[in-house]
Order: structure tokens, then C-alpha cells, then sequence
């Protein structure tokens, strides 16, 4: 079960999401909110909650069986307890198939799911006692007919000392909340659709930043490990900057 911080955070990414439609001057698509909490690392699961507006009497939800390897596969197998919610309330749910359900329902409806990962590497999803590494397609739902809305997700419930960084698109905040245990800090992520934030994974830990000497547009690095030396880490990765932004005829990103 999510516990009452991470159900705080809920709260608050409900609250942030309509402030920002509210004073926002120009009109703007609803997005899809996601919340995940990771408060006890050590038992590899990832409480996710996901928030889809403006549904007219059902939503079908799903698993990717994609990501970064070009095969089939199953991410569903790994999700616990789906709970469908409107107000609060739980609301009728139809498993379809092993990685789809629909939900009978109106309004904003609450899905919360817990999904269970501990598969390292590049291709994987991991999360212990030492760090979390997410490829968003292996524990984020989606809606298939809606996959090109905007994404919002909040990270929060980070162990002490962790950090959180993506890469690609996303864009990162903070948010210094209160809870009964005193402050929080929320990490923000957003995307322009959900299959751009797939494409941009998260890593999770005790991070180090810097930026990359001289690199124009601004490269920033996050480094999760020891035995490393930052100095000597800087300029390898300013020469390798320099050289492919030269070669490609300008970086094709900002």
C-alpha cells in the first residue's frame, strides 16, 4: 500500500495539474499525470498512481510489450494489484487481455498499480536498495487511443541523499512540500506525449552533477557509481562533445 506521503504527493500533483490550467493565459491540452513512489527500495516495487481526465463513460489502459529492444515483451506480468478510482471511489474494471483493461467510468479516473522490477542493465528496469533505474515503458500504463497527450510525472518518496534524473526531453523541478515528517522534495518530468517519454529513461540515486566544459547547448551529466574522477570525466566527455557536435554540423538538441 502507498503510505499517506506518497498519497500527499497524490494530492499534490492533482493540485499542480489544476493550478497550472488554471493561470496558464493560453489554452491547453489535459494532460496525463503519473505519481511513483519508491519509499522502501529494498522491496522492488514501484507504486505507481496515473490520473487520465476527461473520460466519457470507458478508458482502456495498457502495458507496452516495447521499448529500446527491437522484440516483444512482457512488462504486464510484473503489475500488481490495479485499482481503478473516481473520487475516490472504485469503479468497475474488465481485464481484456494480459496486458489491457477497460474501465467503466466519467471524470478524472485514478488507476494506482504497484509493479514489481529488479532486472538491471540498459534494457532493463531495476530498483533496490542502491539506486533505481526506470525505462518508462516497462511500469507506465497508457492509453492506447491517447498516447499523444502530454505526460507529467512526479517523483517522490526518495529515499535520504537520492536524486532523480532523465534524460532527452524531460524537464526536471523541484517542489519543497511539507508533510507530518517535515519537508519533501518532489521531482517533476514532462514530456510532449508519452511515446517521447518512453524514449527517455530516469535514473534514481545517490547522483553527482556537473556540466560539461564549454558545450554549447549546455550539456548537463548525472553520475551514479565510485571510483571516478571528476576532472578527468569532464574533459573526456568535453572532447567527445566537441567533436560530435562538429562533426554532425551542430547538436540537434537544446
Amino acid at each position: 500500500m502507498i503510505g499517506s506521503r506518497a498519497q500527499l504527493i497524490t494530492k499534490f500533483v492533482r493540485g499542480f495539474a489544476l493550478l497550472t490550467l488554471i493561470f496558464l493565459a493560453a489554452p491547453v491540452r489535459a494532460a496525463i499525470n503519473y505519481s511513483v513512489s519508491i519509499e522502501h527500495p529494498e522491496q522492488h516495487l514501484f507504486h505507481v498512481t496515473m490520473q487520465i481526465p476527461d473520460v466519457s463513460g470507458e478508458v482502456t489502459v495498457a502495458m507496452p510489450a516495447w521499448n529500446a529492444l527491437y522484440q516483444i515483451r512482457d512488462f504486464a506480468m510484473h503489475v500488481q494489484r490495479v485499482e481503478p478510482l473516481v473520487d475516490d471511489k472504485p469503479v468497475p474494471i474488465e481485464k481484456l487481455d494480459k496486458q489491457t483493461w477497460r474501465i467503466t467510468a466519467n471524470g478524472t479516473v485514478t488507476v494506482r498499480y504497484d509493479t514489481y522490477w529488479d532486472d538491471g542493465g540498459p534494457f532493463g528496469t531495476e530498483l533496490n536498495a542502491q539506486s533505481a533505474f526506470i525505462n518508462p515503458a516497462m511500469i507506465f500504463m497508457y492509453v492506447p487511443n491517447r498516447r499523444n497527450e502530454e505526460v507529467r510525472v512526479a517523483m517522490g518518496e526518495l529515499p535520504v541523499g537520492w536524486s532523480a534524473a532523465g534524460g532527452g526531453p524531460l524537464r526536471m523541478t523541484t517542489h519543497h512540500g511539507m508533510s507530518p515528517d517535515g519537508p519533501i522534495t518532489i521531482w517533476w518530468f514532462g514530456a510532449g506525449s508519452y511515446d517521447e517519454f518512453t524514449d527517455s529513461p530516469i535514473q534514481v540515486g545517490k547522483l553527482e552533477f556537473f556540466d560539461v566544459p564549454d558545450a554549447k547547448p549546455p550539456v548537463h551529466v548525472a553520475v551514479l557509481g565510485d571510483d571516478w574522477r571528476k576532472k578527468v570525466l569532464q574533459e573526456e566527455l568535453r572532447r567527445i562533445v566537441a567533436y560530435e557536435v562538429k562533426l554532425m554540423g551542430g547538436a540537434p538538441y537544446k
